[in-house]
């Protein structure tokens, strides 16, 4: 039989916890040191703050003026920023699900954008916009649209570097 720890959605075995009215401090202290770590673990990865577009104007101003290349499974849209890096959002409508698969949708596509980050060029914000289709899409075939639609916008960085890259296209 299996525990739900609210914080995290992590599922526990029962044998962390002793049934009944005495409860081992030994079992107790070993679950919220497991539980701490866990937490650390979850609080690390993701896209950090500095590195996403929070702002609706600014999503806004991007899908606006900002130029667009789609895929199946999204569309991508990016305006330079003029920044040292690269920001990130994601858009996620209520046509693609309800909230569970809305947000493992999210997560893939962050985890995915989170891992080429350094092979993307810097100074550019980019929203990614989820089609209909996404909902039905393994991790491994929104990565590679992704690769693709990154690739498309031109916004890989070379083997060269990125500022080598920058130099040729002067």
């Amino acid at each position: 039989m299996q525990r739900r720890c609210r914080r995290v959605g992590e599922r526990v075995s029962v044998g962390h916890f002793q049934r009944g009215a005495k409860r081992s401090s030994l079992r107790a202290n070993a679950f919220s040191q497991h539980l701490k770590v866990y937490l650390t673990i979850r609080t690390f990865n993701g896209v950090k703050r500095r590195f996403r577009v929070r702002d609706n104007s600014r999503f806004q101003e991007i899908r606006r003026k900002g130029r667009s290349f789609s895929s199946r499974i999204a569309v991508l849209c990016i305006l330079e920023n003029r920044l040292s890096y690269s920001r990130f959002g994601f858009s996620v409508s209520r046509r693609i699900g309800k909230a569970v698969l809305r947000n493992r949708v999210k997560r893939r596509m962050r985890e995915s954008v989170r891992l080429r980050m350094d092979q993307i060029r810097p100074g550019w914000d980019c929203v990614v916009i989820a089609r209909t289709p996404i909902r039905n899409a393994s991790y491994g075939q929104i990565d590679e649209g992704f690769s693709r639609l990154f690739g498309r916008a031109k916004l890989h960085v070379s083997a060269m570097g990125r500022n080598e890259d920058r130099a040729w296209e002067r």
